[in-house]
């Protein structure tokens, strides 16, 4: 059973709606472009923090179980 994730094309839209909505948020001015550029940092880093815990410490701590 695939999920979403496993669809290459999915997270190239995904990014590129993250862009687009980012770019509209600072033309309607809503935001400021630090703002947007923070909030794409802070999700880089979380997704980054996901996959380590998932693909590299799950298996250690489904082991400890």
């Amino acid at each position: 059973m695939g999920t979403a994730l496993d669809d290459p094309g999915c997270s190239g839209w995904g990014g590129l709606f993250a862009l687009v909505i980012g770019f509209s948020r600072v033309y309607l001015g809503v935001h400021f472009p630090s703002d947007i550029v923070g909030g794409w940092l802070l999700a880089i880093a979380w997704a980054i923090g996901l996959h380590q815990l998932m693909f590299y410490w799950g298996p250690w701590l489904r082991s400890q179980v």
